[in-house]
């Protein structure tokens, strides 16, 4: 399955899955299971990072909105989404849950060989002695 990220394309593979769904006066509760593996790309080197992503958890769906139209959740309330109609899109559920247990901005670790970093890091930081030294790349000389 591929899913873009705000840190680019993912590819999750292995994925498994599992869902005990019981009613509720107010909708459904999904308890679920969910483990992949994910290939996203590290925003250093742009090679992919190989993730492995496990997570267990419940989430309240509710086909009914409160009488207000304004709802505030408390924090012993994060679990919940209104939704408008009773059916349940598994695939996109799953990729959601994945998605979240990603890193914000992915990247292989300090040491790791494998990352080919680009240029911009590898730059040796100009002489300080001008607050402007950092323009003097943009030259034309």
């Amino acid at each position: 399955m591929e899913w873009e990220t705000s840190a680019g394309l993912a590819v999750f593979h292995d994925v498994t899955c599992s869902f005990r769904i019981r009613t509720d006066p107010m909708g459904y509760v999904v308890k679920y299971e969910v483990e992949a593996k994910a290939d996203i790309p590290c925003i250093r080197c742009g090679q992919p990072l190989h993730l492995p992503v496990k997570q267990t958890d419940w989430v309240s769906l509710r086909t009914r909105h409160p009488e207000d139209a304004h709802v505030i959740l408390g924090d012993d309330e994060l679990n919940i989404r209104f939704i408008e109609k009773a059916s349940f899109d598994e695939e996109q559920f799953v990729g959601e849950v994945i998605e979240l247990e990603l890193p914000t901005y992915p990247r292989h670790e300090e040491d790791d060989s494998s990352c080919k970093m680009s240029n911009q890091e590898h730059q040796e930081e100009p002489d300080a002695s001008s607050p402007f030294s950092v323009l003097s790349k943009y030259l034309d000389t």
